[in-house]
């Protein structure tokens, strides 16, 4: 039936664009033969008429042609979609392609149904969990957003982070450009061991390499290595040693998906660790890791062994997050209403949103002043464009 409607919809258009074409011919034929016989005379006015869909024009100004080929086809589509059921029966309307506002709203996908909100800017603020990191039009569009979980955003430092190609007959190397994105625990390290998230980590090179082995079958060749990439497959949970700058993760926490280019063919290979990875963070900003891969690789007519070692150390962060702090006493009067106070910063001045909780439960966002009937952990969470987060806390208590 939806097939039917859709042809019936197209057979509608075509012949509504073969009557329009006659008609435009007719109109300009007329409208010659009105000029010649008075060049005082304006154009006749272009028209068009159809189900009270009438637009009022100025007499004696044509639109250009786009214009009324535009307005043509609006009104040729709306005749023939109500002629094939329109809006009322269960297929899909006709949307308008040109009608940026509209999509930003919603509207066109259900008849009569439309957002308050643009899709594009403001709907990122309806969630608990704002989302506005996520938007195409973020507050700060050249900041990179930052996946789940994740507080910071570090590039590699193509100075301090390489690949080694490394096999029986030496090493060749190659700087390496990428990202990683990572939180470190609320509570820190500094008296007992906590776990550090990885969210993503992407590496790659440039350029190439030919690193040269001794083959299983007792030969010597060389290849040419080129498009080297490395990326997290899916985030990782390590330990950050207690009292210590340390970083590690056990065998099996990071799944690493290995692509390269060896003398035109395209291998990728997909793998846990199965050693121990470390690695140091000696702030927040500063993540240094080194990972070895090992491959097997054609070689002649038997395999060689290479490892591809990743030193990997960054250069600082892409933004950081918020800072705030509660201005709420520690010990206010009980019964009374109070207002959820707090100081806010950012270094990038792109704070987004600002959600309290109570004991753990979220408040609605046009929560302002709360009664304390005892003692309560208050909590402000802020948020930047980015989508890093932080957390404050206090425990407020009522006399």
């Amino acid at each position: 039936m939806l097939a039917e409607r859709r042809s019936d919809l197209r057979r509608c258009i075509e012949l509504g664009e073969r009557a329009a074409a006659e008609s435009r011919r007719n109109a300009d034929r007329m409208a010659r033969a009105h000029a010649a016989r008075d060049d005082r005379q304006p154009n006749v006015a272009d028209i068009r008429r159809g189900h009270g869909d009438q637009e009022p024009m100025q007499v004696g100004v044509r639109p250009g042609v786009a214009e009324r080929t535009r307005r043509r086809r609006d009104l040729q589509r709306r005749q023939c979609v109500h002629h094939a059921g329109g809006a009322d029966r269960d297929h899909e309307p006709v949307i308008a392609r040109d009608d940026p506002v509209r999509q930003e709203l919603g509207g066109g996908i259900w008849a009569g149904t439309s957002l308050t909100c643009n899709l594009e800017e403001q709907c990122c603020t309806a969630f608990d969990e704002n989302v506005c990191a996520s938007t195409p039009l973020r507050p700060t569009p050249s900041a990179t957003p930052l996946a789940r979980g994740q507080t910071y955003a570090v590039p590699w430092s193509t100075t301090t982070s390489k690949l080694r190609l490394i096999t029986n007959m030496g090493t060749w190397t190659r700087s390496l450009s990428g990202s990683a994105g990572h939180s470190p625990c609320r509570d820190g390290n500094a008296t007992v061991a906590c776990p550090f998230y990885l969210g993503s980590l992407t590496a790659s090179t440039t350029g190439s390499l030919t690193p040269s082995a001794q083959c299983s079958d007792g030969t010597t060749a060389a290849a040419i290595v080129s498009s080297v990439q490395f990326q997290l497959e899916q985030p990782a949970f390590g330990v950050a040693k207690a009292g210590s700058t340390e970083r590690g993760f056990p065998p099996g926490a990071l799944i690493l998906r290995t692509t390269a280019t060896i003398n035109g063919e395209t291998f990728v290979r997909r793998q846990p660790n199965s050693f121990n990875v470390k690695g140091t963070q000696s702030s927040p900003t500063l993540l240094a890791l080194t990972l070895d891969v090992p491959l097997t690789v054609p070689c002649n007519t038997g395999t060689a062994e290479i490892t591809a070692r990743i030193d990997l150390g960054s250069s600082g962060a892409t933004g950081s997050p918020p800072s705030g702090t509660i201005t709420v006493p520690s010990q206010v009067t009980c019964g009374v209403s109070r207002a959820l106070t707090y100081t806010q910063s950012d270094p990038n001045n792109d704070i987004v949103s600002r959600r309290w909780l109570v004991d753990g439960t979220l408040l609605a966002s046009s929560v302002t002043s709360v009664v304390f009937t005892g003692t309560h952990t208050l909590a402000v969470r802020l948020r930047d464009a980015r989508g890093a987060t932080t957390t404050v806390t206090k425990v407020v208590s009522c006399l």
